[in-house]
């Protein structure tokens, strides 16, 4: 059976309190919420409860503990928490249909079917809520007379809402977790009026199912959601209710600080209690006001994508247990709130914020866009302007720079073909004396990367030789894995392709996408071959835009595709140089990877096994849409946007190292479109300007031509008139030294005729004729 069959029976509150096995003596907190009004609670004797309904406003939610509660009876003192549960009645789960959790109803209900297959047993009811349903699983001898018995219902509690969170996870939906055996639901018959112009119907109905057994709901979560530290429940009080608490208006420094370093804090004890104890600190951190709401979510991601490395590196390799780290954090939280507020310090090493403000509503209230959307991004930005450089060429620099020291094992996964490399290319686009140097500088003292190579470039040949050497006896061996090539300006690296038998770009192309780099020489010693995706290859060119011409016009190579083009501009730069911040330290991100530890004189063949860094289903959607379209030869991209997708990619993962994380989270992925379209709109810029020059430079060439072309037709008019000068006095000999212009003119042979004017002019000019009368004359000088 079916929640969607027509033929369920409909439960009015009382027999669905019956359904789950209400007695006498029992109470049930009921709450309300009447529109534009306060959360009011009562609690009341479960056999009276549909009474009071009556009496509530009509335009008012309404809720209800499934879970009988202690007494005594009351008004507005509390609906009671989970140490007040006298019976666990039902498990239950609040599944919504909004954006970001289920699409519609039906997916909703699939969701149901699948989770209920697995727990062997449909629900016993299901109340629709107008925005979702709630699903209730009657639970057999649930009376909690005993600590053993609560600490046992919280714990099982607890561990089916984190195998609920792994099903709807395996239905691309998330789900708000309702483990608290205290949780209202809604009260059939009553309407819901989140959306006030729209009021829904909430209503309930019987299912198939039958009462769960504790031994049999044990033995199925045993398999399927085993027992972790932190399905533990907390017996304390609350001291200060999360709901009260306030998100800062910008993550301070400390705990900036402290989040970083949990990339690379490797746990020295079990890893699921290193992950509860960094949800504890941040915790403490949005308790205190000291992160921003933004900030606080991709805490808890880099939480997650850091205890998933541990669990391949440290200790006996496993997966993540269902909601593992959702569940931690919840687990933080209550824990924190029953924290003094000098304990929560304590949590926090008792450090200084840095920002006394937080938000009224509650969440994160940037103020620069794109740079305030993290700490890391503001600390750029604020390093930057310290030093007088741009904060979009910072960026850049620091990208490449946290990309060499990522082992070239770490790879996207094969999207497209093969498994893709994280090589960047980043070009800084300004005009001569704007500071490429100088970003570069910077970059390095803002962000503490480690040991990195770099060097200049030569010639396609010369970049085998930076990664490895010949060895008598093993051939081409590991020199170094990573090289960042730091080119001052573009037109001498084009100038270096020319004089190089034009094998340093398709070089380049080939180390961007971490193909093997080979040449075919006789001799050993130079026929040096580094295997794909066994070495790191960035860099870094300054690209003043009246150069560029020689990068963008080999687009059909695919060398300008590549790089991401940001500026050196900085046009928000204070008048006030600001001090510049502490710098960051990224040194610990290198280490740590899967298959990372190949080590210099290393067989190159050896040295490359991969690892896969996770992805957001939307990259891994746009690039599937990207490469279906190409395909079909839909594609409306131009030749420059070749490679769109899977730079975006590189940037976002490369976003995500900058911040500590080894895994790239929806949050990274939103944040690589805003340098993406940053590179876009800079490339646009630069070919604007080389079109523009184009023009003008073709004007000013026509302009040339055309004055040479009237100085030449001057020439050849010049000399016609000299010939049909002497042709005017040679006439006027044979007609006795005078003659009328008609007869003159007559005289001419009809290629000196049309210069005939001009002549006589000359003639005149040079005083050897004479026109009187009418009548033109040699003159006596001539004669």
């Amino acid at each position: 059976m079916s929640a969607r069959d027509d033929s369920l029976r409909r439960l009015d509150f009382d027999s669905l309190l019956d359904l789950l096995g209400r007695a006498d003596g029992e109470l049930t907190a009921v709450c309300h919420r009447p529109i534009g009004g306060p959360f009011k609670s009562s609690v009341v004797e479960s056999g009276a409860a549909s009474v009071g309904m009556n009496l509530l406003p009509d335009r008012a939610c309404v809720w209800f503990s499934v879970n009988p509660v202690h007494g005594p009876a009351r008004v507005g003192q509390g609906r009671g928490g989970e140490k007040d549960v006298t019976r666990w009645a039902s498990l239950y789960l609040d599944v919504d249909v909004k954006d970001g959790s289920f699409p519609d109803l039906d997916k909703a209900l699939d969701f149901v079917d699948r989770l209920s297959g697995l727990a062997g047993a449909r629900p016993s009811a299901m109340i629709f809520s107008g925005h979702g349903v709630q699903p209730l699983w009657p639970i057999e001898n649930g009376e909690l007379d005993c600590e053993d018995k609560w600490v046992r219902a919280c714990k099982l509690s607890r561990r089916f809402g984190r195998l609920a969170v792994r099903v709807a996870g395996e239905l691309s939906a998330s789900l708000d977790t309702v483990s608290d055996l205290s949780r209202v639901l809604r009260v059939p018959g009553t309407r819901n009026w989140k959306d006030p112009a729209s009021p829904a119907e909430t209503y309930a109905v019987a299912d198939s199912g039958a009462a769960l057994s504790l031994d049999g709901l044990e033995e199925l979560l045993d398999e399927w959601a085993p027992e972790i530290d932190s399905d533990q429940p907390l017996g304390e009080e609350p001291v200060s209710k999360v709901e009260d608490w306030g998100f800062a208006a910008g993550t301070c420094r400390y705990v900036s600080t402290m989040v970083h370093g949990w990339a690379t804090d490797r746990p020295t004890g079990g890893r699921h209690q290193w992950a509860l104890s960094r949800c504890v600190r941040l915790a403490a951190a949005h308790r205190l006001g000291c992160i921003t709401a933004t900030d606080l979510r991709m805490a808890v991601r880099c939480i997650e994508t850091a205890l998933s490395h541990w669990c391949e590196v440290v200790g006996p390799k496993r997966d993540l247990h269902p909601d593992e780290v959702g569940s931690a954090f919840r687990w933080a939280v209550a824990r924190v709130e029953t924290f003094t507020e000098r304990r929560a310090w304590d949590e926090l090493g008792r450090h200084k914020s840095c920002f006394g403000e937080t938000s009224e509503q509650g969440t994160s209230a940037p103020a620069d866009g794109f740079w305030e959307l993290t700490s890391t991004l503001r600390h750029t930005r604020d390093f930057a302007r310290a030093r007088r450089v741009s904060p979009w060429a910072m960026l850049g620099v620091a990208l490449a720079n946290v990309v060499t020291t990522i082992p070239p094992t770490v790879q996207i996964p094969p999207l497209v073909g093969g498994r893709a490399s994280l090589n960047l290319f980043v070009g800084l686009v300004g005009d001569s004396g704007q500071g490429k140097g100088a970003v570069e500088k910077a970059a390095k003292d803002a962000f503490l990367f480690g040991p990195i190579y770099s060097t200049g470039i030569g010639s396609g040949e010369g970049i085998n030789h930076k990664y490895a050497r010949y060895d008598k006896d093993r051939g081409s061996v590991l020199q170094r894995t990573a090289v960042l090539f730091s080119v001052p300006e573009i037109d001498s690296l084009a100038a270096l392709g020319q004089r190089n038998a034009a094998t340093l770009l398709p070089q380049l192309r080939k180390g961007w996408c971490g193909e093997e780099l080979s040449f075919a020489y006789a001799a050993k010693e130079k026929d040096l071959l580094v295997p794909e995706h066994s070495y790191r290859m960035t860099l870094v060119a300054g690209i003043q835009r009246g150069k560029a011409g020689a990068l963008i016009d080999d687009s059909d190579g695919g060398t300008p595709q590549r790089f991401i083009w940001l500026p050196t501009l900085d046009p928000g730069a204070p008048e006030v140089k600001p001090p510049a911040p502490q710098p960051f330290d990224l040194t610990g991100i290198a280490g740590g990877w899967p298959s990372s530890d190949a080590d210099a004189d290393a067989d190159l063949a050896s040295a490359c096994q991969p690892y896969e860094i996770a992805l957001p289903d939307e990259a891994v959607a746009l690039v599937d849409r990207d490469r279906l379209a190409k395909l079909k030869g839909e594609s409306t991209d131009s030749a420059l946007d070749g490679h769109l997708g899977l730079c975006r990619i590189k940037v976002a993962v490369a976003l995500a190292l900058l911040h500590s994380c080894r895994a790239v989270t929806p949050e990274f992925w939103a944040m690589s479109q805003d340098v993406m379209s940053v590179s876009q709109e800079t490339r646009a810029d630069v070919e604007k300007h080389l079109a523009d020059r184009a023009d003008r430079d073709n004007r000013a060439r026509g302009r040339a031509d055309g004055v040479r072309a009237v100085e030449a037709d001057g020439v050849r008019e010049d000399a016609e008139t000299t010939r049909a000068a002497k042709a005017v006095r040679h006439k006027l000999e044979k007609l006795g030294g005078e003659g009328t212009p008609g007869e003159v003119r007559r005289g001419l042979n009809s290629r000196y005729r049309v210069h005939f004017e001009a002549a006589l002019d000359r003639l005149v000019g040079a005083g050897a004729v004479e026109v009187s009368e009418g009548v033109i004359k040699l003159t006596s000088s001539v004669r």
